[in-house]
């Protein structure tokens, strides 16, 4: 029996009801775009939306301080909101010093661009170029946010030492970051070259104008005292030095992307880096690729480097990457949510998509009486829906919208 005044009915020509109604559960897909967190809204949203089962998040956020892991699952399953949860919570934490110092680097494999012909020490490069642009560009933005007085008192907590060495370190990482991005810029303007069509082109010149620009701009730290001296001709002065002679090429080899981010790592006094690698099963499509990805990583992980994989059952291998060795722990999404295992399991799932229901229809209406039990009028019907998705969230939203789509019919 519903435990609302309330009647599912009454609302079937009301087309407010009905748009946030859709939007509460279309909105179910994986694949964010990175640009998603550039404000702090979206994040809040999966916030607000998550419904944590058997502790993921937490052990995900806890565990990637100082160790590396795999996630799998299903499409649908969770894996890129957890990424993304767990990253906002590590690098919100950055300089908090109540707990460890991790920076946390999300790489999206799909937008990873390879033209049609290449071989390892080629694929050693354009991925370089890859972790570059990413560190860069999402390195930028934790920095950008020093500005906020709470988190700059934070930073400057971990110096203990004269304003000038702080201000002569954060000058150093700032150049460190320009290179790095001088180092994407070249890799990337050089690569376009090798295959017309196979390869994606972008305009980086107003792009690295514009990265000085707030570079200066957002680290320019008046409360502390001081300011920074990042001029133009020493920006100048790198480009110039990566383009004589092809000198960025030399930063293009495994191990000089392995000291590079150590060199990040000292400079900004943080502990380690942790790399959320998502969307592996996209470059399946050819074996060779997640081989040589996977020789990457192997290359480079260890202590303070770290890497979490998501990946897909079925959809390409981890290759010389060892579960257990190289990479510690495993977070298995299709387990999490299995409703025929025990009485125990049965509950959990079912709790689990009520939860569910409830975040979303209160995320997107301010009415309490508009909840599980509006949509529901037996237990009996809900299990039906919770069996037929199989335990997978993206795909349970789609047929309960079916569902909400036939009833109004």
């Amino acid at each position: 029996m519903s435990k609302n005044s309330l009647e599912l009915k009454d609302f079937v020509n009301d087309p407010t009801f009905i748009e946030n109604m859709n939007r509460a559960f279309s909105d179910l897909r994986a694949d964010y775009e990175l640009s998603m967190d550039s404000t702090c809204e979206k994040i809040n949203e999966l916030k607000s939306l998550h419904v944590d089962v058997k502790n993921h998040l937490s052990d995900l956020t806890s565990w990637s301080r100082n160790s590396s892991g795999v996630i799998s699952g299903l499409r649908g399953t969770g894996k890129t909101h957890l990424f993304m949860l767990a990253r906002s919570a590590l690098n919100s934490t950055l300089w908090d010093a109540e707990k460890s110092h991790n920076l946390c680097i999300y790489l999206n494999l799909k937008r990873l661009c390879l033209p049609e012909q290449f071989d390892s020490d080629l694929f050693n490069r354009i991925f370089s170029v890859f972790i570059y642009d990413e560190v860069s560009k999402q390195l930028l933005q934790i920095l950008s946010g020093l500005s906020e007085e709470n988190k700059l008192k934070q930073f400057l907590s971990m110096f203990n030492t004269q304003k000038r060495k702080v201000k002569e370190n954060l000058e150093k990482a700032i150049l460190s970051l320009y290179e790095i991005k001088q180092i994407a810029y070249n890799g990337n303007e050089r690569f376009s070259e090798l295959s017309t069509g196979s390869l994606e082109t972008e305009s980086y010149d107003h792009l690295l104008d514009e990265f000085s620009t707030q570079l200066n701009e957002s680290l320019t730290l008046t409360d502390a005292g001081f300011s920074f001296d990042i001029n133009a001709s020493s920006l100048e002065e790198i480009s110039e030095r990566l383009k004589t002679n092809n000198t960025y090429m030399q930063y293009l080899n495994v191990q000089s992307v392995r000291n590079q981010l150590n060199s990040i790592i000292s400079l900004l006094k943080i502990d380690s880096i942790t790399f959320y690698v998502d969307e592996w099963e996209k470059i399946s499509y050819n074996p060779e690729i997640q081989k040589h990805a996977a020789f990457f990583i192997d290359r480079i992980i260890d202590t303070p480097l770290y890497f979490w994989i998501s990946v897909v059952p079925y959809r390409g291998y981890l290759y010389n990457l060892d579960n257990g060795a190289d990479l510690q722990h495993q977070i298995n999404l299709d387990d999490s949510l299995i409703f025929e295992a025990s009485p125990t399991d049965k509950v959990l799932c079912m709790n689990y998509f009520k939860e569910l229901i409830n975040n979303r229809l209160d995320y997107y209406f301010d009415n309490p009486q508009i909840n599980f039990y509006l949509l529901f009028n037996n237990d009996a019907n809900f299990e039906k829906l919770v069996l037929a998705s199989m335990g997978n969230t993206r795909d349970f939203g789609t047929m309960l919208l079916k569902c909400w789509s036939e009833f109004q019919s």
